[in-house]
């Protein structure tokens, strides 16, 4: 009834849960009996009908698949999950004819990121169908899909060029579905999840659709306020902007309307939620003042934020200095002229020095 406190991950006594004993009995299985574990589920893999006409056989494929993905570890060596995933898989994806082919298609989804590491060369087969199933309706499966995507992003083999014709559709629907959930967890969950996206993909895949993102970011930060979980959140959209403002590069200007209000809050101390947005938030003022176009009223904007950072502390100093070499660089006498009254060691604690 709940679509995202289905799919939200909640610590539970397993002992009082019978998924998370079956499970249990299942890693013994393939740990301690695994010849004949291996011999039980290839049969079953071999059996399944993928026309999923019931329910009866919809629930046997659900639990097959469950199987291959709790095995995943154990089973590397014994199971082709790329040819698997060709033939009975990704056909599973695109089951959508039956009311009960959700369960289908969200275990599907749920076994191809549990895999992921055995997949390098079926990736690109598989973005289309993820992405279409990000499209549709079904929150759980939509999550889901986000999630095994978050999987892909963090896998070593990731290749962000096989993955650049996806990055428009799945940046919008991931956006989408931030803006329309309810949950907190649901939206911090997602928002890690475009977080990643963009780190390890190129920043001019993501420029076109900027836009896209930096609208959505203003209200979430301002709604998070209004969760129990306010902080996380937060911290988490500082890191998504951090990221933002890398992919924009020499374009980062044309988002300082959003970033700059979040970052002065961000490195303000006086905020209830410093303990959780100071690193963050420094992180993100060192990344704009690396990616700044200009010397502007902004960067000495910036240069107040470390300045004022390092006479209190030199908790986060590793992250002021690289942001007062850019500021230096990018503005050069203008910035010795406009800093000068603050430009000395005892303003930096005694203890720091310019190199």
């Amino acid at each position: 009834e709940d679509p995202e406190e289905f799919v939200a991950d909640r610590a539970v006594d397993w002992r009082a849960d019978s998924k998370y004993c079956a499970e249990l009995l299942l890693n013994a299985l393939f740990t301690e009996r695994q010849e004949d574990a291996v011999r039980g589920l290839h049969s079953l893999m071999q059996g399944l009908d993928i026309s999923a006409s019931t329910l009866s056989a919809a629930l046997q494929i659900d639990a097959v698949l469950a199987a291959v993905g709790v095995g995943a570890s154990d089973l590397y060596d014994y199971i082709n999950f790329a040819e698997f995933a060709d033939s009975t898989v990704i056909p599973l994806m695109a089951l959508n004819t039956m009311p009960f082919h959700k369960i289908i298609r969200r275990r599907a989804v749920v076994v191809i990121g549990e895999w992921v590491l055995s997949l390098k060369d079926t990736r690109e087969k598989l973005y289309g169908p993820l992405l279409h199933l990000l499209s549709t309706d079904d929150l759980v499966v939509k999550v889901s899909v986000s999630s095994t995507l978050q999987t892909m992003f963090n896998d070593i083999e990731f290749d962000s060029k096989v993955f650049e014709p996806f990055v428009q559709g799945v940046t919008t629907s991931i956006v989408g579905v931030i803006v329309a959930a309810e949950e907190v967890e649901t939206k911090l969950q997602l928002l890690n999840v475009l977080t990643d996206m963009m780190r390890r993909v190129e920043g001019e895949t993501i420029r076109p659709y900027a836009e896209v993102i930096s609208s959505a970011l203003p209200a979430l930060w301002e709604s998070a306020s209004l969760s129990d979980n306010h902080a996380l959140l937060r911290a988490s959209i500082v890191d998504c902007l951090t990221q933002f403002v890398r992919c924009l590069g020499a374009h980062s200007a044309t988002s300082y309307n959003i970033v700059l209000p979040i970052l002065h809050y961000s490195v303000d101390r006086a905020q209830d939620e410093h303990e959780y947005l100071l690193e963050p938030g420094f992180v993100l003022l060192s990344t704009v003042a690396e990616y700044a176009p200009v010397w502007n009223e902004a960067m000495l904007g910036i240069f107040g934020l470390v300045e004022k950072e390092v006479s209190q502390s030199l908790e986060f100093v590793r992250f002021c200095l690289p942001a007062l070499d850019s500021l230096a660089l990018l503005g050069g006498d203008q910035f010795v002229q406009s800093c000068s009254e603050v430009m000395d060691l005892s303003v930096l604690g005694g203890s720091v020095c310019f190199n």
